[in-house]
């Protein structure tokens, strides 16, 4: 998380935009997330399950966003 404290809930992941797309970044594209575990202040875990078709939803999602990135940097 590299944003701000907020109420709402929100949280931010944030990857630098540089003219080569981090490995991290790359492979939420090519890989499917089965989970998201968030771990809050008071250690409390909170696991989030994606079903197929959501787990391709994420991974379209990323790639737009590598896109997008890359087309920005330029």
């Amino acid at each position: 998380n590299g944003g701000t404290m907020n109420c709402e809930g929100f949280f931010h992941i944030i990857f630098r935009n540089t003219p080569t797309p981090q490995s991290a970044m790359q492979k939420l594209t090519t890989t499917k997330v089965v989970s998201l575990l968030f771990t809050g202040n008071n250690k409390r875990e909170t696991k989030i399950e994606l079903n197929p078709e959501q787990q391709l939803l994420f991974m379209q999602v990323a790639g737009c966003l590598l896109t997008e990135a890359k087309a920005i940097i330029k």
